[in-house]
């Protein structure tokens, strides 16, 4: 896999988050003008950049491979329409404005399991330990940007990835290497176990 496309698989699902949360920001109006949307984005600025940067350290993505994430627009005003939260939400939660909060629940769950995923995916074998708390730290900074709780929900993010998309990559009809399924249980025994100090 390239690197531009490791990190789209990365700022994908980090762009739904935004997106998402901009919405539950709104009051769970949509459209979300491009003005609401910049007003969003700029009060969580510091938190946005905290994120970015552990992301180009952990998967030591470059400087031009992380521009990805401005080139795709995520961070830049735009509207966000109830098409794309039907996207994000993968249409599990309805169809309609009426389902505008079950979609950003529902949207919140399936991009942090996909995020989870790319960041193991993208992080190093060696290190295990160290990088899988820089990946609950990225994972704790998302929370915060949705407004979802730090304690309860990065433990809930976790079991909903382990459940959601662990056991289809650790599936031999998945086609991964050997080395790249023990590499993933590894990330998934530390990220899993107790103790971490946010």
């Amino acid at each position: 896999m390239s690197r531009e496309l490791v990190a789209r698989e990365i700022f994908g699902p980090l762009g739904g988050v935004l997106e998402i949360s901009a919405v539950r920001y709104s009051g769970y109006l949509v459209p979300v003008e491009a003005r609401s949307f910049q007003s969003f984005v700029a009060g969580i600025e510091d938190e946005l950049a905290a994120i970015l940067d552990q992301i180009e350290n952990l998967s030591k993505i470059s400087r031009s491979e992380a521009s990805i994430f401005e080139s795709l627009g995520y961070g830049a005003p735009h509207e966000i329409s109830l098409a794309a939260l039907v996207m994000w939400s993968c249409g599990v939660a309805g169809f309609s404005s009426n389902d505008v909060e079950r979609m950003v629940v529902a949207g919140s769950d399936i991009q942090l399991s996909r995020l989870t995923q790319a960041l193991i995916f993208s992080a190093p074998s060696e290190g295990v330990a160290a990088n899988s708390e820089v990946i609950r730290r990225i994972l704790l900074g998302c929370l915060r940007i949705l407004g979802r709780s730090t304690t309860g929900d990065l433990s809930l993010a976790l079991r909903i990835w382990s459940v959601s998309i662990l056991p289809a990559y650790l599936s031999p009809a998945a086609g991964a290497s050997a080395d790249s399924r023990e590499k993933v249980r590894a990330y998934a025994r530390c990220l899993m176990a107790e103790g971490f100090n946010p």
